[in-house]
């Protein structure tokens, strides 16, 4: 079962991926087909050329268990466009995250606490550009 914050993050890039134009979605979905999967086989490849954007991300997005700053510093001098906020009080934690897409490598990402980070690529199930 998907929390309310992971169900913020989706709505939020669902809203988004549909602003992108044609061309520029497409430089970052054929990656699915000829990148670097992150699985060995290759059940998932070409997924995100198949996928609606909306189930390109609902079948993408993930949680990892990082420090937000390690992540995100990854991006420190790329171009970063702020898509909204996540805000909430849950489980008696105040949170206001910025949630992020990062345009040249088309990821979508966010941070809750001081150890989880949530992100979807538009390459998925492969590697983005540059990662």
């Amino acid at each position: 079962m998907m929390d309310k914050f992971s169900e913020e993050f989706i709505s939020l890039m669902i809203k988004h991926v549909y602003t992108i134009p044609e061309d520029e979605y497409k430089e970052h979905t054929k990656l699915s087909e000829n990148g670097q999967s992150l699985y060995a086989d290759n059940t998932w490849r070409g997924f995100a050329c198949r996928a609606t954007r909306r189930e390109l991300i609902e079948q993408g997005w993930s949680v990892s268990a990082i420090r937000p700053s390690d992540y995100i510093d990854v991006f420190h001098n790329e171009k970063t466009v702020t898509i909204g906020h996540i805000e909430m009080d849950f489980e008696n934690e105040k949170i206001n995250s910025p949630v992020y897409f990062f345009p040249d490598r088309g990821i979508y990402a966010t941070a809750r606490g001081n150890n989880r980070v949530y992100d979807a690529w538009l390459s998925w199930p492969c590697y983005p550009h540059g990662w």
